[in-house]
């Protein structure tokens, strides 16, 4: 028997049926480059500032699918030109069911979904049944999918976010790096919606048992016990431990002998945040020039013939392991060419 859990304690949501070609994104409406560069002009942008904006596009989806499909009554057209203007009001008068409606404290914590005096694993089977079915509704067409696709599509104005430094350090830390991380990878890099079918169905054949958010596990006796805050009585003791996270980037323990390197002899050292109060916090990350990417040593100085880029710099860049997406000029890919033309155009020794 396997018991699976985790602090959230959901699997990260089904990756919806593809139904876009190549090159084919949500235009931003909310995140406009306009607006960033009215954000960089102030100085910089609170966390709550830019969540809002960016919650605004995933309703502005959601809802103008929502309308066409079960509400046709309803001007779409018009919704979509209120809802730029004013989503707030737009939404505060919008005349569809409660229970249609967006709830994002659900999303982000699907107990809210459980009935009181049903059988977890009950709801846990349910929930992934939903899932699943939500997901082959397609990205373009399946209201809930194509309005969580969104976050995939905004990576570009979320990265500028990072690129050009407008969170303070402390919210650069806290909102976006320990809070909207991990929300954004819970909605929006799932496995295929057949992964979370075959999961449900080991649920249903006994074989699997997902524990309520929190679990913990100790080490006792040369064996792992398992247990879960939110019932007290349950207690599982096994023999083996899989341990299935990405674990976060962090320098300084990597095996990697280049790195270590790198770092033993001041040719590289990670990126530090300057918090309120005289803290600091060590990313983990390899700190390069977010411009040209260069390596910078132990004094902060950029060193011209050394580039570092990559999952190294995850803290320092944004999403450094997402894969290139074709014909939408990938970060990625811009990144690659920038180095090779600086490159190119460097003094010859």
């Amino acid at each position: 028997h396997i018991f699976t859990g985790s602090r959230r304690g959901f699997p990260y949501r089904a990756k919806g049926r593809n139904q876009k070609g190549p090159g084919e994104e949500w235009e931003p409406q909310f995140l406009t480059t306009e607006q960033i560069n009215t954000w960089q002009a102030h100085g910089e942008v609170s966390g709550q500032t830019f969540w809002e904006a960016l919650q605004h596009e995933v309703e502005l989806v959601y809802y103008r699918l929502l309308l066409v499909q079960r509400y046709p009554d309803l001007d779409v057209t018009a919704f979509e030109h209120d809802f730029v203007a004013n989503p707030v009001t737009t939404l505060g008068t919008l005349p569809i069911a409660a229970k249609d409606r967006l709830d994002w404290d659900a999303l982000a914590d699907p107990t809210k979904w459980h009935p009181s005096g049903q059988p977890y694993q009950d709801f846990m089977r349910h929930y992934l049944r939903r899932d699943a079915r939500e997901a082959m509704r397609g990205t373009k067409t399946g209201p809930l999918t194509s309005a969580l696709e969104v976050l995939r599509d905004m990576r570009d104005p979320i990265r500028q976010l990072v690129e050009r430094g407008l969170l303070s350090q402390d919210q650069y830390l806290d909102f976006f790096l320990r809070w909207f991380n991990s929300l954004n990878d819970f909605l929006s890099i799932g496995p295929p919606a057949l992964r979370i079918d075959q999961l449900q169905a080991l649920l249903g054949a006994g074989i699997v048992t997902i524990l309520p958010p929190g679990m913990q596990i100790k080490g006792i006796d040369g064996q792992f016990l398992l247990k879960t805050p939110s019932d007290p009585s349950f207690s599982v003791q096994a023999k083996s431990l899989l341990e299935a996270r990405v674990p976060a980037v962090n320098a300084p323990t990597a095996q990697n002998a280049l790195i270590q390197q790198l770092l033993h002899y001041g040719y590289a050292h990670t990126y530090e945040l300057q918090l309120n109060a005289d803290k600091r916090f060590q990313s983990g990350a390899i700190a390069v020039d977010r411009q040209t990417q260069q390596l910078l040593d132990a004094n902060e100085h950029p060193q011209p013939g050394l580039f570092f880029w990559g999952v190294p710099t995850e803290g320092v860049h944004w999403l450094t392991t997402a894969s290139p997406r074709p014909l939408v000029n990938d970060t990625s890919l811009k990144t690659a060419e920038q180095i090779v033309q600086t490159i190119w155009t460097m003094p010859k020794p």
